[in-house]
């Protein structure tokens, strides 16, 4: 599967092209949108939350903690209320956290995973990540 990803996460997906086909529409990509990255997705079988972990940190590889959490919150079309009433907090909290006035912790990078559907470890500080096993 070719995937087509623009600076935030764009994506194409083009299976039911043949070989040549593919050869062609990443031409046209490439051409298209230069600054775009155009790679092979993973297959599901050899995708792993380490390795989402590792793409997620590549994509938002300048993104601290608390912008990867309004990042997340925003592709899923929620807002600050929404989110909070989802993992049980107050809209006051996750503004604190999005505005990284308050560390995000590992139980809340949890709770807020579950409702972002990804892996908690995208929500924490990289050097605390050497010393927590998730």
């Amino acid at each position: 599967m070719l995937v087509v990803e623009k600076k935030h996460h764009s994506k194409l997906y083009v299976d039911s092209l043949d070989q040549t086909d593919r050869k062609k529409a990443v031409s046209f990509l490439e051409e298209s949108f230069p600054e775009a990255e155009i790679y092979e997705e993973v297959s599901d079988d050899e995708y792993t939350d380490d390795f989402a972990v590792a793409e997620a940190r590549a994509a938002y590889a300048t993104m601290k903690p608390s912008s990867m959490l309004k990042a997340l919150r925003q592709e899923q079309s929620m807002t600050q209320k929404q989110l909070a009433e989802a993992v049980g907090i107050s809209t006051t909290a996750i503004s604190a956290m999005e505005n990284d006035s308050r560390q995000i912790s590992l139980a809340m990078a949890e709770r807020l995973a579950k409702v972002l559907v990804t892996n908690p470890k995208v929500f924490l500080d990289p050097a605390l990540l050497e010393t927590i096993i998730l």
